[in-house]
């Protein structure tokens, strides 16, 4: 009876998910914070439980101990140190500076664990692999029943630790209504505290339980993240027995499709994606979160609320005259270092397209690298299969990327942005697992080529021709961005209701900025495919292009075009510098991670905020050491 033999394994697998996504509702139910960063947690841990059966010798129980202890130090240091600055911005600020988090986790430990794999022996397992039960003609690991056993025994507990007890009790105070709870004495910090521990404890458990299942890698769990927020949504992220129940039904959904026939065994992959894009459309928290719940957690859901600097988007003559000094820049550098300013060029293009989007209409999208993967292949597709010349497809590999678009924007008119940003991340994943394999699409997954014309061979030509699209793009979104309607994006993001009053409607401005959004997005792509020659849909997933550019976006400045510039180079520059140590992408990760949440939680308008800033300060200076003082009249009484 081999489908019982799925079901179980399926049930072991999904307990895992139940017991990450435990985690993910404690922590959100406690402080707001949907954390992103909860696998890259269990990651850490489980390579802290490696080092102490390997390096130390420790048996497998007390290692375990020591790594689930890791795990809760963990979580307390990511709260003060990552959360607690961020704690009075919005959900989504929160959400971003997980993924933050995540991008220090998972460089971090690719710089302190060199090694690309670790083999992980049969002893590394608390049951047994080689011995199980049979049941129903179906062999069953003890590993599988164990797997089972614990993830379940914890995520009731945690269940009943939430219901039953005073701390529970605390928990759920904050949630309904966090100021009559501090005015009743509970200390939200502490409590805060103490779940973030409990969180870090948990990742750590599942970590060290699911990791003899395979190569231990900086992004071993990644795919576990979002199977973990799919089992969390089924209960609205605040019901732990709903965790859990989806949990184990999408762990059994999983594995029972294993063994299905073609084409349905296809449909595992994107189990995930396809199921908390359905949950979020079907607005499913309604069933567990009361209204005044609902209120206490959303806050203010703008990226940012505070009062911050007013940046200029610049002159269109000054981007010309700009890129025009660039260009004659690059003509004095060699082929090498044309090849990379042309690369920043498609960052700064890419990090634009979250200006328009993020910056100005307020809609967070995690998805840039996926638009950019959808205008690459259509190069691919144009450019190579049908012959076009290249200065017909950039255009239309922009335009036809826009319909693609369309998607994520009617989920935007019914989605609040929290759930807007977890469904792009969703959609960018379901792309991956669907589109990006098809072979008419994205050749399999395979290799693609894209051949430049003659007339731009070589690297300074088309760095020259990349200026002066680049160039023509900047000029007319700082040109639009002066017009009524970049305007009315601005409005729509500062204030919703008093756009509508005055005349602006928001629906129509959203579907705007994301259809540009996308447009730029696979301009950009499009261009990396000809600076490319040869790439692979790969090259685009989430975690190699989305977070990077929505990193380089925020760190530069999201609410100024120049702030994509100013990203795109710092992003690149520090790839060259850490290039040579052979650790190029966990640099990248550290410090792009880090860069995300130092921007959100000092200096929201990023570099180019704080060179604003400075440059205000120093003219005042100025203007105070340059004007003459004051004359002061003395008036002498009795004088003639």
């Amino acid at each position: 009876m081999i489908w019982i033999q799925y079901v179980i394994f399926g049930i072991g697998v999904g307990a895992i998910f139940a017991l990450l996504a435990a985690g993910i509702v404690l922590v959100y139910r406690s402080s707001g914070v949907l954390n992103f960063a909860h696998a890259s947690m269990a990651m850490v841990c489980a390579y802290v439980n490696f080092d102490l059966i390997e390096r130390a010798h420790l048996p497998v129980g007390v290692a375990l101990l020591g790594a689930v202890a890791f795990g809760a130090l963990l979580g307390m240091a990511a709260h003060r140190l990552v959360f607690v600055p961020v704690a009075r911005t919005s959900q989504v600020v929160k959400l971003l500076a997980s993924f933050g988090l995540a991008g220090v986790l998972q460089g971090g430990a690719g710089l302190v664990w060199r090694r690309p794999n670790h083999p992980n022996s049969f002893g590394h397992s608390l049951f047994p692999i080689g011995r199980g039960i049979h049941l129903a003609g179906a062999s069953i690991p003890w590993q599988r029943v164990g797997l089972a056993t614990v993830g379940i025994a914890v995520a009731l507990g945690l269940a009943a630790l939430v219901r039953y007890t005073e701390f529970g009790i605390q928990i759920r105070a904050l949630a309904q209504n966090p100021l009559a709870a501090r005015l009743a004495g509970v200390d939200d910090r502490k409590v805060e505290r103490r779940t973030w521990a409990i969180a870090g404890a948990t990742a750590a458990l599942a970590g060290v339980l699911i990791v003899p299942f395979g190569a231990l890698t900086p992004l071993a769990l990644s795919g576990f993240q979002l199977k973990a927020l799919a089992a969390a949504l089924v209960g609205g992220f605040v019901s732990l027995p709903a965790a859990l129940a989806g949990g184990l039904g999408l762990g059994i959904a999983q594995e029972v499709l294993v063994g299905a026939p073609a084409p349905l065994n296809g449909l595992r992959a994107a189990l995930a994606a396809a199921l908390v894009i359905a949950l979020l459309l079907l607005r499913v928290e309604r069933f567990f979160v009361s209204q005044q719940e609902a209120r206490a957690l959303e806050g203010d859901e703008r990226l940012t609320t505070r009062a911050t600097s007013r940046l200029s988007l610049g002159l269109p003559s000054r981007w010309v005259g700009g890129f025009a000094v660039a260009a004659g820049t690059a003509l004095t550098l060699t082929g090498f270092w044309a090849f990379v300013a042309t690369r920043t060029l498609v960052y700064a293009l890419l990090g634009l397209s979250l200006v328009v989007l993020t910056g100005w209409a307020g809609q967070v999208s995690l998805m840039p690298g996926t638009f950019a993967g959808v205008g690459a292949c259509l190069a691919w597709i144009l450019g190579t299969r049908f012959g076009y010349p290249l200065p017909l497809v950039l255009p239309l590999a922009a335009l036809a990327t826009i319909p693609v678009c369309a998607l994520v924007g009617m989920a935007a008119l019914r989605l609040r942005p929290l759930y807007l940003a977890v469904a792009t991340v969703a959609l960018a994943g379901l792309f991956e697992d669907t589109v990006f394999k098809q072979h008419w699409f994205a050749n399999g997954g395979n290799a693609m080529t894209v051949t430049r014309p003659e007339w731009l061979r070589g690297d300074h030509a088309f760095a020259i021709a990349s200026i002066v699209v680049v160039a023509t793009v900047f000029a007319a979104t700082a040109a639009f961005g002066r017009t009524r309607t970049g305007r009315a994006l601005r409005m729509t993001r500062d204030n919703e209701r008093a756009a509508a009053a005055g005349g602006v409607n928001p629906v129509k401005y959203r579907l705007l900025a994301f259809a540009i959004s996308a447009a730029l997005g696979g301009l950009a792509g499009a261009l990396l495919a000809y600076l490319l020659g040869t790439f692979s849909s790969a090259a685009f997933s989430f975690l190699v292009l989305s977070l990077a550019a929505f990193g380089l976006a925020t760190v530069g400045g999201l609410r100024a075009p120049l702030g994509a510039l100013v990203g795109a180079f710092a992003f690149v520059f520090l790839t060259e510098i850490f290039r040579r140590s052979g650790s190029v992408s966990d640099w990248q990760s550290v410090l792009v991670g880090a860069g995300i949440i130092l921007v959100l939680a000092f200096t929201p308008d990023g570099l180019v905020g704080l060179g604003h800033d400075g440059l205000g300060r120093l003219r005042r200076l100025v203007r105070r050491r340059t004007e003459p003082e004051p004359a002061i009249e003395v008036e002498v009484a009795g004088g003639t």
